[in-house]
């Protein structure tokens, strides 16, 4: 398991430095973990002051993972990258990996969020979408 943890931490984080990441706020934050879900269910317009840009959308035979910025508008660097893995018997769980600079909070809340996923091949699994975004700078879909 703590493999599973190192592989997760190293990926978020080099995505994180990859994509040169503003900081993310425990508003925006709560926003990518909550609000976007109650958004998307409720039908309601998307959150002021932000867009959201596709990144990536990743999948197994048995799992997906769709990776989209949080863009605040006048900015050129994400605020956050939401993680929307679909994982088996229809579970969806929404991360958000915070950018680089974000509060030690902030980082410590992602990671904790990650024992959500309900195996440790969901967590692999989820390593590996993390780093095929990195891989691919977030601009292609597999």
């Amino acid at each position: 398991m703590k493999a599973i943890r190192f592989i997760l931490l190293t990926c978020a984080l080099s995505l994180s430095a990859h994509l040169l990441l503003a900081q993310t706020t425990a508003e925006e934050y709560n926003y990518l973990t909550k609000g976007y879900k109650i958004q998307i269910e409720s039908g309601l317009d998307m959150k002021a002051g932000y867009t959201l840009v596709d990144k990536g959308n990743y999948q197994t035979s048995t799992r997906s993972c769709v990776f989209k910025a949080l863009m605040k508008k006048g900015s050129t660097k994400p605020s956050g990258t939401l993680c929307i893995f679909h994982a088996l018997h229809n579970v969806t769980y929404y991360f958000c990996i915070p950018a680089d600079g974000s509060p030690n909070e902030l980082w410590n809340e992602y990671y904790g969020s990650l024992k959500q996923l309900d195996n440790a091949e969901a967590a692999r699994e989820y390593a590996v979408f993390v780093s095929e975004l990195y891989s691919m700078g977030g601009k292609a879909s597999k």
